[in-house]
């Protein structure tokens, strides 16, 4: 307040001073009190303005907190002082004082996003979280169904083309891992088992001709459905 004052009256002085070196030219009087006065203005206007205090840092990014929509994303709004140095988890942001930043999640996992404004020597910090929302994780948890759903069509596709049991254990160990039951791939699994199981009595008929398993071997591949041009 008390500088606000200096400065009014150096500006008072400036003026009544301009007025007086108008009528001085006008009357042709001594000019060096005016050119004085006017000195003592600015001097008075200069003192007053190296102790008015610079423009306070300040950053408003609303909440501290923001959740994604449903396919992860977020959008953060603020305000700054115009010409200060912003930057974003150490990047660099262009702005007018005020700004846009969009953030996008890529697991389930929340995020930190650290915001900083440097304005005239004075820094502003300001630590925001980023959690995913329910639709979101929903979303991902869909992902990774159809990615899972997809490995085990591999695996299953494999062990009908080539009924190993290293390839029978994969695929079943890829269907067991899906989160929703699927019938018709779990019957194709049962296929390729039983297959497996005709091949290893095949085997054992091949070193022993016993009329029981030859009658075993007849049944499962009459039950059998899968291809059986390797018997």
């Amino acid at each position: 307040m008390f500088w606000g004052i200096v400065i009014l009256l150096g500006v008072g002085a400036l003026g009544y001073s301009l007025y007086r070196l108008i009528r001085s030219f006008i009357k042709k009087e001594s000019k060096k009190p005016v050119l004085a006065m006017a000195v003592g203005g600015l001097v008075l206007m200069g003192a007053g303005g190296s102790q008015v205090p610079a423009e306070a840092s300040y950053l408003n990014v609303g909440q501290e907190t923001y959740e994604t929509d449903q396919v992860g994303k977020v959008t953060i709004k603020g305000e700054t002082n115009e010409g200060s140095e912003l930057t974003i988890d150490d990047k660099a942001l262009n702005h007018d004082g005020t700004f846009t930043y969009k953030v996008q999640l890529t697991d389930e996992g929340e995020k930190e996003l650290h915001i900083k404004s440097v304005h005239n020597g004075q820094e502003t910090l300001k630590v925001l979280t980023i959690k995913p929302s329910k639709e979101y994780l929903a979303h991902l948890e869909t992902q990774a169904e159809e990615s899972r759903l997809e490995q085990a069509e591999v695996a299953l596709k494999l062990a009908e083309n080539s009924p190993t049991q290293a390839h029978y254990d994969e695929a079943f160990t890829k269907i067991q891992a899906l989160s929703q039951s699927y019938p018709e791939m779990e019957e194709r699994l049962t296929q390729v088992d039983q297959h497996l199981t005709t091949l290893a009595l095949v085997e054992k008929l091949e070193t022993s001709l016993d009329k029981g398993q030859v009658a075993t071997v007849k049944e499962h591949i009459e039950q059998t459905t899968l291809e059986q041009d390797s018997l």
